[in-house]
């Protein structure tokens, strides 16, 4: 969960400063995208979920924690039989080494988009 990302300085996604509770109610709807979805990213998506690759040019770039590195070796060990699922979108797991095949992250990947337009 989110608790693995917050030691990289991610916001946990439910705690007191978390994203719920500064922006969800007002900008986490499909609603909310659809009426403005330019407010929508400058408000919600970027400040909430882009997690910078290292080299960018952004001042949020994050490193993944000890936490990842470790399910990362476990996972890698052939011996297991380890899946990750995650809910995070921070990529911090496949950064720390997680093998691809080995991880499913429910909610997506921050940095891969989708267009919602039927056109």
């Amino acid at each position: 969960g989110s608790g693995l990302s917050a030691p990289s300085g991610i916001p946990t996604f439910r705690g007191a400063e978390g994203v719920w509770a500064k922006w969800v109610l007002e900008w986490g709807t499909r609603a909310a995208f659809l009426a403005d979805p330019r407010g929508w990213y400058d408000n919600f998506w970027i400040p909430a979920h882009v997690v910078a690759e290292p080299g960018s040019t952004s001042e949020r770039t994050y490193e993944p924690s000890a936490g990842h590195f470790a399910v990362a070796e476990v996972a890698a060990c052939r011996q297991t039989n380890v899946h990750v699922i995650t809910q995070n979108i921070d990529g911090l797991h496949q950064r720390a080494g997680l093998p691809s095949e080995r991880l499913v992250e429910v909610h997506g990947r921050a940095g891969l988009l989708k267009c919602v337009s039927p056109g």
